[in-house]
């Protein structure tokens, strides 16, 4: 891939003649892009419209999420997205910290407010799953708050079952980010930690 709103381009090109896409990847690889260059772009005018696509994972691996991901995002359409993944690579195991290279994988990507302002509308979503570097709490909450509580065009109730993955997932956390989601917003909630052994799932009541 190239950088910036050319390697976007080049990505929403190749899905503008996908439309038949069920299941997408998107891992666009860091190209040392800095801070001023997070902005959105209007080089690329068309939208992209996947009207079929139901699961969408966006993999990040590098020091923050390159700003060609933020170029993309919002010319998507779609309306049929069921499930979201938001992965980064775990924390290095404890022996292996010191051969950790500069451009790791931070605690928490630091552009995510640029990331959140370049999503699309996720009106069909019912799943998603946030896991290490993605999660910070004001994103998560930001992104929680944005996704409909009803499905067009009835206006029916749905709720999302969330899966948050990474030792940042604390009761203190947990209480900043899900304060402002409604009582019956959320059909389940599981709690991944790799280190701590099986999956922690709290079911809310419908």
């Amino acid at each position: 891939f190239t950088r910036g709103p050319q390697a976007a381009a080049e990505v929403l090109y190749m899905l503008q003649v996908s439309a038949a896409l069920e299941d997408l990847r998107l891992a666009f690889p860091w190209k040392g892009d800095t801070a001023s260059r997070y902005a959105l772009s209007a080089s690329f005018s068309r939208a992209v419209h996947l009207p079929r696509l139901r699961k969408l994972a966006l993999y990040v691996d590098g020091p923050d999420v390159p700003p060609a991901l933020t170029y993309a995002l919002p010319h998507l359409s779609l309306p049929a997205l069921r499930a979201l993944y938001l992965i980064s690579p775990g924390p290095p195991a404890l022996g292996a910290r010191r051969q950790t290279q500069p451009q790791a994988t931070p605690d928490v990507f630091p552009h995510l407010r640029a990331v959140f302002k370049a999503f699309p509308r996720l009106p069909a979503l019912h799943h998603l799953h946030v896991a290490h570097a993605w999660l910070d709490v004001r994103f998560l909450a930001s992104l929680l708050s944005a996704i409909p509580h009803t499905l067009p065009p009835v206006a029916m109730p749905t709720a999302l079952t969330l899966t948050l993955e990474g030792a940042r997932t604390t009761h203190p956390f947990l209480c900043a980010a899900l304060r402002h989601v409604p009582p019956r917003r959320l059909r389940a909630l599981a709690l991944v930690h790799a280190d701590q052994g099986p999956i922690a799932l709290l079911l809310r009541p419908r």
